[in-house]
C-alpha cells in the first residue's frame, strides 16, 4: 500500500510517493489528450506540477528530491529535509545522498510525466521541471556515465531512468540528451537479452 516503508508509516500523515506523482502526471497528460475540453485534468496536473517543482530542490541545472517519500502537504524548507532514499523498498544511507536508483525511482518517473505533459500541452513549466531533473539523473545520480556504461544494480529501475532522459530529450529536441540516452540504451543491450530485456 501507500505505506510500504517505516519512513512513511511513522508521520501518520497522508504523504507523497514521488514514483506516483510521476505516474500521476503521464495519467493526467492521457486524459488531457483524451477528453481536451475538460478544464479538470489541467487543472489538477499543473497544479502537481507547481508543487512538484516547490518541493524539488536545485543543484547547478539540476533539481532533485530529497524524499522518494514522505512528504506532507504544505511543507516547506524541504532543502533542509533530511534525505530519505527509498527504493526496492528499503532505505539507504542518507549520507551517501540523493543517488543510485533512488534518482531513477523518483526524479526520472516524474520527469517523464512532465515532459509527456509538455507536449501534450506546451506548459512551459512541465518541460523546465523535466529539465531540471534529467539534468540532475544525468550529472548527479552516479548511475549512468557518459559513454552509457551503467552503475546501477536493478535493470527495470535503470531502464525507467532512460526512459525519463528520454521523454525529456524529446520533449525539448535536447539532441546531446538523445545521443546520451542512445549510448545508456546501446549499453543495455549488451548487458541484457536483447530480444526480451
Amino acid at each position: 500500500g501507500a505505506f510500504y516503508e517505516d519512513f512513511s508509516r511513522k508521520q501518520n500523515k497522508p504523504a507523497t510517493n514521488i514514483f506516483g506523482e510521476g505516474r500521476q502526471l503521464l495519467t493526467w497528460s492521457i486524459w488531457t489528450q483524451v477528453d481536451p475540453g475538460n478544464p479538470v485534468y489541467r487543472q489538477v496536473a499543473e497544479q502537481k506540477i507547481r508543487r512538484l517543482r516547490e518541493i524539488a530542490v536545485e543543484k547547478g541545472d539540476g533539481l532533485y528530491f530529497r524524499r522518494t517519500q514522505g512528504y506532507t502537504p504544505g511543507q516547506k524548507d524541504t532543502d533542509k529535509l533530511e534525505i530519505v532514499a527509498v527504493t526496492d523498498h528499503d532505505v539507504k544511507k542518507a549520507e551517501f545522498g540523493m543517488v543510485g536508483t533512488a534518482v531513477a525511482h523518483s526524479a526520472s518517473v516524474v520527469a517523464m510525466g512532465a515532459a509527456r505533459y509538455y507536449r501534450v500541452t506546451g506548459h512551459e513549466p512541465a518541460l523546465e521541471l523535466a529539465r531540471g531533473l534529467a539534468n540532475y539523473f544525468r550529472n548527479d545520480a552516479g548511475l549512468i556515465d557518459e559513454t552509457g556504461r551503467w552503475h546501477g544494480y536493478h535493470f527495470h529501475i535503470m531502464a525507467l531512468g532512460i526512459l525519463g532522459q528520454l521523454e525529456y530529450a524529446l520533449a525539448a529536441g535536447d539532441e546531446d540528451m538523445l545521443r546520451y540516452v542512445r549510448r545508456a540504451y546501446e549499453y543495455a543491450r549488451s548487458i541484457g537479452d536483447p530480444t526480451i530485456g
